[in-house]
Parts: C-alpha cells; structure tokens; sequence
C-alpha cells in the first residue's frame, strides 16, 4: 500500500484529520483513501468529525483541558512530595533533600526542609486539585482531618499516594469522557509520566 494513503486514512478514521472534500473523494486517490478508512473503522461517520473536533478543543483548551492540566501537575507534585515523606521516614536526608530541590524546580516555591513544610505543601497541592476538580467544602476539611492524622513521614507519605490515586481515577473518568466525545484513542498524548505510572 501507499504510505501516503495510509497515513491520510489513519488520520481521518481516527478523527484527527477531517474528512476528504466531496472533489477529493470522487478521485482515484480519494476513493483509496475512503476505502482504506472503511477498513480501520466500519463505524467512521463524516457527520461525526465536527463533534470530535469540538470535543477535542474542550479538552486541548476549555475546562476539561484545564481539569487535566490541574490533575497532572497534582500528581506530579504529589508524587515528589510522597517521595520526599518516605525518604524522610527512612532516615534519608540526602535524599529528601534532593527531592524537595526538585519539588522546587517543578513549582518556583522554596524547597521543603522539615516534615511540617512537606506537610503543608501535601494539603495545599490536595486542596488545589479538589478545588480545580469542581470539590466541595466537605472536600477540604476532610483532607484536613487526614493531614492532621499523619503524624509521621512514613504517614505522610501514606496519604500523599492515596490522593494521588484518587486523582488518577479522576483522571481515568476524563480518559473515558474524552474517548467518548471525540472518538480518539490519543489520551496518553496529554499526560505526564507519573499521571501514567499512577493511571
């Protein structure tokens, strides 16, 4: 087959190209091109395409883009900061440190130095996310019981993994809205490292 050819199907039954124009599609080429997209998705639909891409804007771009964007960088930084919290449990300073200088770079604030400051910095990134996802008031005194609970770096660190989960399960909800709205399988393109590790 022609390469050409199969990347332009590829694209256009996968919804990320739009379809041929009504000239195109009675050419030779055009009708390879179709022919092909038939073949890669029996259920592809040119009426479909303008939904996809408005889909696809809202989530490059409007809210659920910023929902995703917000959850990222919460698990991101929850990831380093539960890391740190264990690395302190264990008695390795070194460690830790290295750690809360790379919390640092990842956020323009000062590194950690103790439990407390890791501590607040677990609650705040928590209540940043909650809040990015739409969370109730009901939300934040319940992370702060739990914060409050955690009276050691071990479990700190407990609790740091757990939301971090919580919020890759948010994130799994906007992988299957996004799948379902645009018809794309692309979603990975969107997320960091350890959004897919904890996903």
């Amino acid at each position: 087959g022609d390469p050409a050819i199969e990347s332009t199907a590829q694209g256009i039954a996968n919804y990320q190209l739009q379809p041929l124009s009504n000239y195109a599609m009675s050419r030779p080429r055009g009708l390879a091109v179709m022919a092909r997209v038939r073949e890669l998705n029996p259920n592809y639909s040119t009426q479909q395409y303008n939904a996809s891409n408005k889909a696809y804007s809202a989530f490059t771009s409007g809210t659920q883009g910023n929902q995703v964007r917000s959850l990222n960088v919460a698990i991101q930084h929850l990831d380093v900061l539960g890391d740190t919290a264990k690395a302190l449990a264990n008695g390795n300073v070194k460690l830790a440190n290295s750690l809360a200088q790379s919390y640092a770079e990842q956020t323009g604030q000062p590194a950690p130095t103790n439990f407390d400051a890791v501590k607040g910095l677990v609650g705040a990134e928590i209540t940043k996310a909650v809040v990015a996802g739409g969370g109730a008031l009901g939300d934040r005194e319940e992370i702060a019981k739990t914060l409050s609970q955690a009276g050691s770096p071990g479990q700190l660190s407990g609790v740091a993994n757990n939301y971090k989960y919580l919020l890759a399960g948010q994130m799994n909800g906007l992988q299957k809205q996004y799948e379902k709205s645009t018809m794309r399988k692309d979603f990975e393109s969107f997320l960091l490292p350890e959004t897919q590790t904890a996903l």
